[in-house]
This record gives C-alpha cells, structure tokens and sequence, in this order.
C-alpha cells in the first residue's frame, strides 16, 4: 500500500479524530482506510519525527552549555552576545561548527581577560589564528596544540622556546614567518631571540595579524565545511523555538494516533 507525505498523512488522521466518536462509525470506511494506509507509514515515520527531535533536542541543549560557558568566560550575557555573534562571522568563514568554537573561546576568552588582553585584541588574535589553522589545513590535534601554545604564552607572559618554538612551530612551522616579521627580525635570528624570552602582551597582537594575512584563503567546501554548515543549520534550527514546540506537538499528536491504531486494530481491519 503506498505510503502517504507524512503531512497528508497527519491531516487525514487528525481530521478524522475531530468528527468526534460518535461520527467514527458512520465514516469508518474513510478512517479506516487513512489509518491503515498510513499505519505502516507512521510506524517508521513517527520514530522518525522523534529522532529528529531528539537530535533538536541535544543541538539545543549543546548550544545553551557552550553559550552559558561563553557568557560565564566573556563576563556576562551582552559581552557572551557580543562574541557570539564574532564566532558566528569565524564559523562561516573558516567552516567551523559553532557550538565547538564556542566552548573554544571562551577558554581563549578567560585566559586573555585574566592576562589584560583587551576584549578587541582578544578577537582579534583568535580570528586571525583560526583563519591560519584551517587555512594550513591543520589536523584537529594540531589545532588544539596550536591553541593551547597561544593560551599558556599568554598566561605566562612570555614567547618562550618551550611553547613556541618546541610547540608550536611544530604543529604550525609557518608561524616562524609571522613572528620573525611582528619582531622585526629576519627568521634566521628569531630562534636566538626567543630563547631570551618575548613579552607576550607586546606581541601576540602583530603576531596573529601577520598569520591571519599570510595564511591561504580558507576553503570551506570541503566535507568537513559542509558537514559544519549543515550542523550550524541544524543548531540554528533547534534553538528556533517555534520550530521545537511543532515537532513537540506532531510528536503528542503521533504518538494519539498510533495509541488509536492499537486500540482499535481489530475494528479497523474487520469493519
């Protein structure tokens, strides 16, 4: 029996359910013939509109976590808001997925507000970085190196050769450039120069600037880009709320109908 869209489907069912119970039997033949025609269609379909609200229901749940921790970390709602809408510019631009750059910064965010970074140095130095590590292609791993070289050079003050040279230019060797050019100096003097120790506050800010501009423009149509815009898409769609309260209704309504299906299985198909 060819299955029903699932939105002619509800609409046949539901209208039949508001005749009322004692109209049911004089137009048995037409609910009858809605219900069993569907009765396959929503056994699949309906655990369908649930997993797709599960699924809301997790992005959304996701999103309040990372927003509430970037908030928290920013020092409140309208600074939280003011980042957001930053990454929200860095997630389309480098093909990131929001929630994971959300909880991202906000650990860059406190380690730098606690360091005396202004808030738009702060975003300043974590756009530019983040547009050079997808743009080098990092991996996910060399990624999270780079960001936690940058986050202690900050809380310590200092450019040194344990978290530059030995750390970072490992997993980014075009830093080198970057920093030799935010020194002055040419790339042959800087490892000495690290080695004396760098103010990190004086030049973290020139240093992302330089990377940001000598990095590859970042192409965000690869799979891994796609699979975040369509999971930025999906996270934007859960916290829309009238979208989430729909899905709740066609769930209670769902589950009435196969509740009717049941109980009234054997009427359906006798009569």
């Amino acid at each position: 029996m060819a299955r029903l869209s699932f939105a002619i489907a509800l609409n046949l069912i539901t209208d039949g359910f508001r005749r009322g119970t004692t109209q049911v039997k004089s137009g048995m033949a037409s609910i009858k013939s809605s219900v069993m025609s569907t009765a396959a269609y929503f056994g699949i379909g309906f655990a369908g509109v649930g997993a797709i609200f599960s699924k809301l229901k997790a992005a959304a749940l996701d999103f309040a976590k990372a927003q509430k921790q970037l908030n928290v970390s920013s020092g409140g709602s309208i600074a939280g808001l003011q980042n957001l809408q930053m990454l929200k510019k860095v997630a389309s631009d480098t093909g990131q997925e929001i929630t994971s750059l959300m909880s991202t910064y906000a650990k860059f965010t406190a380690t730098a507000t606690a360091n005396g970074y202004a808030v738009s140095e702060q975003q300043k130095i974590f756009q530019n970085v983040s547009k050079a590590v997808k743009g080098y292609k990092l991996s996910d791993e060399e990624q999270a190196v780079v960001m936690g070289s940058l986050n202690r050079m900050m809380t310590q003050g200092q450019v040194s050769t344990k978290n530059f040279t030995n750390t970072m230019l490992r997993a980014m060797p075009q830093a080198k450039t970057a920093m030799a050019a935010a020194l002055g100096v040419g790339v042959d003097q800087l490892t000495a120069i690290i080695k004396k120790g760098v103010d990190a506050k004086k030049v973290l800010g020139t240093f992302a600037g330089n990377l940001g501009r000598q990095a590859p423009q970042v192409d965000t149509n690869t799979l891994a880009g796609q699979q975040a815009r369509r999971q930025n898409a999906f996270t934007d769609l859960a916290n829309t709320s009238g979208v989430v309260n729909a899905l709740k209704q066609v769930n209670k309504v769902a589950a009435d109908v196969m509740e009717y299906i049941r109980g009234n299985e054997r009427t359906l198909v006798t009569e």
